[in-house]
């Protein structure tokens, strides 16, 4: 791998460090509503 590449990596990696957060938020917010739906289709 040349070094350039990898350099880039880090960046992306120093810059992405907040996604994880993103992700935990956006699945917090997605469960219960997919709950809903589960439960929505059950009923019918």
């Amino acid at each position: 791998m040349p070094t350039s590449m990898l350099r880039h990596y880090q960046v992306r990696l120093r810059r992405s460090r907040r996604l994880p957060y993103r992700i935990a938020r956006l699945l917090l917010l997605a469960l219960p509503l997919g709950l809903l739906l589960v439960a929505y289709i059950a009923r019918h």
